[in-house]
């Protein structure tokens, strides 16, 4: 399973960045003060992807020990002016105002142990404030104190993945000399600003004016029916795709050799589309003329050949059988499958009966 720690507020809010956290994550498990934690304040299909998709991670006390000995120890030296400094750009607080007071970024008591909040705010980087009785920072103090609890609760096998790429990333220009002290993987912000522009590319090349968030939602609710396996396998085949071009944008040296790999993504995700659409029509064509398929609507099996319409019959479930393995297996060739079945909701085309008995319209399969 693929799972990945979100990061730095408890709700994604941008739908955007939404849609691809459902393209290219099993699971999202986000720093919540309690395991109970409710979503909130959003529109409802949001609410039904987050709980889908979404679970709450609440910090162990060795998690809170690890940020509480990586304060300490930034505690010890004199604080970098970009810690304590009150000027910022306001892409950073721009959009996210919720649980923020007097431009502050607000932070759950439970997140972090009581005596790293005391360390904090003997050193006046935080204070108890608000009406929710919660703490309070600078906005930078609050990236970097919910980056470095981000990876503690991911470990080595959680991918962090934030929707705050531009404060992140204006935070990592001033402290590359505290390495010591930020998060072991300082191009998560890009590594993930990457991530969803490519799924971006990549919807827009199924469907110029984007896919529908309702269908992306639809795709993955059908992960748990009868041919649940399938649909996460081609998936997988996608998330993989854009993981291998992300990293290429990360480690680019440039601008332009940026837009090149964007450009080289595009290329390759339109070819690929009309491979599987040409490959499909084949498999299509086959079916229809089959011998099989023909011999069941044959003249002499439509005007009484009880013997011969058993045996046509027989031959075509066959035949129908094959179709629908061979129409699943294009599709497992082609990264751009998932995106594909996405623009086509309730799969009408799609032959998945071999697999189980046709879906319902809401993606959950028939009860037995």
């Amino acid at each position: 399973m693929r799972r990945a720690v979100y990061f730095p507020h408890t709700q994604i809010r941008d739908e955007r960045f939404l849609k691809a956290s459902l393209l290219l994550w099993d699971q999202v498990d986000f720093v919540a003060p309690v395991s109970q934690f409710q979503f909130d304040d959003a529109p409802k299909e949001h609410i039904d992807a987050l709980e889908l998709l979404c679970r709450p991670h609440v910090p162990s006390d060795r998690e809170k020990a690890e940020v509480h000995r990586r304060v300490l120890n930034l505690l010890q030296r004199p604080l970098p002016q970009w810690l304590v400094t009150t000027e910022v750009p306001e892409s950073i607080i721009r959009g996210r105002r919720i649980r923020e007071f007097n431009m502050g970024y607000g932070m759950y008591p439970e997140k972090l142990a009581p005596k790293t909040w005391h360390l904090l705010e003997a050193a006046g980087l935080v204070k108890l404030a608000g009406p929710d009785e919660d703490y309070y920072a600078r906005p930078l103090t609050g990236f970097l104190l919910m980056s470095l609890l981000a990876d503690a609760c991911a470990g080595e096998s959680k991918e962090k993945i934030t929707d705050r790429a531009d404060a992140y990333q204006f935070m990592w220009k001033m402290v590359a000399a505290e390495q010591e002290d930020v998060p072991k993987a300082a191009n998560f912000g890009a590594q993930s600003a990457a991530q969803s522009g490519l799924v971006n590319i990549a919807i827009r090349t199924v469907r110029t004016d984007d896919i529908p968030f309702e269908n992306i939602l639809a795709m993955r609710r059908r992960e748990v029916g009868e041919a649940g396996f399938q649909y996460r396998r081609f998936r997988e085949n996608f998330a993989a795709k854009i993981r291998d071009n992300a990293t290429k944008v990360v480690l680019a040296r440039s601008m332009e050799e940026r837009r090149d790999v964007a450009a080289d993504f595009e290329r390759e995700m339109r070819d690929d589309l009309a491979a599987l659409k040409y490959e499909l029509g084949g498999v299509k064509r086959k079916l229809v003329f089959s011998k099989e398929v023909i011999g069941l609507f044959s003249l002499g099996a439509l005007v009484g050949d009880v013997t011969g319409v058993v045996g046509a019959a027989t031959g075509a479930v066959q035949t129908v059988d094959s179709f629908s393995r061979s129409y699943v297996e294009t599709l497992g060739k082609h990264p751009i499958s998932y995106l594909y079945l996405g623009e086509r909701p309730t799969l009408r085309n799609v032959p998945f009966g071999s697999l189980g008995l046709p879906l319902r319209r809401d993606g959950s399969g028939p009860r037995r």
